[in-house]
């Protein structure tokens, strides 16, 4: 049994499109997030989550995190659900969500922060990664001006 823990912190870019965004759309689907448990098959816990957007728009989203790289929308800017078969099969592997809404102001760009999270995940049996999905909950648009604009750091306690 392994009881030494070790702190890591992995970076992302939430890749999207550079257009509107509506409430309840798919702002980015199934974007890797690499060396998220240290075995392949492993598991850790989430305990930190920070959000750097380099556009000045603040919108509430939800981060869905999942075990594969199953489409939750045909491509971003949709619904969840649209145009795929068997959702539930996505839902299936989701390892739980994080909603995220304060932001602090930066004047160029704005970031978020959610501490002490708790979350444990685990990969699949063939690979260290997980996987995110990032809905928009902000009542109203969100419209990146480039489609990298959303970079997110996920600070991971591993074992």
């Amino acid at each position: 049994m392994n009881t030494r823990s070790e702190l890591s912190l992995v970076d992302v870019t939430l890749t999207t499109v550079a257009g509107a965004i509506a409430d309840n759309e798919v702002i980015s689907q199934s974007i890797e997030i690499p060396y998220a448990v240290s075995l392949k098959g492993g598991h850790s816990i989430i305990q930190s989550i920070v959000l750097n957007s380099d556009d000045t728009e603040t919108p509430a989203m939800d981060l869905v995190f999942s075990q594969v790289n199953t489409a939750i929308a045909s491509a971003a800017s949709e619904l969840v659900g649209a145009s795929v078969a068997d959702l539930d099969t996505a839902g299936a592997s989701v390892l739980g969500h994080v909603s995220l809404s304060n932001y602090t102001d930066m004047v160029d760009f704005v970031t978020a922060t959610k501490t002490n999270i708790g979350l444990v995940v685990g990969s699949a049996i063939t690979t260290k990664s997980i996987f995110v999905h990032a809905i928009n909950r902000s009542g109203g648009n969100f419209t990146p001006t480039a489609t990298d604009d959303l970079h997110l750091r996920i600070g991971f306690v591993r074992s």
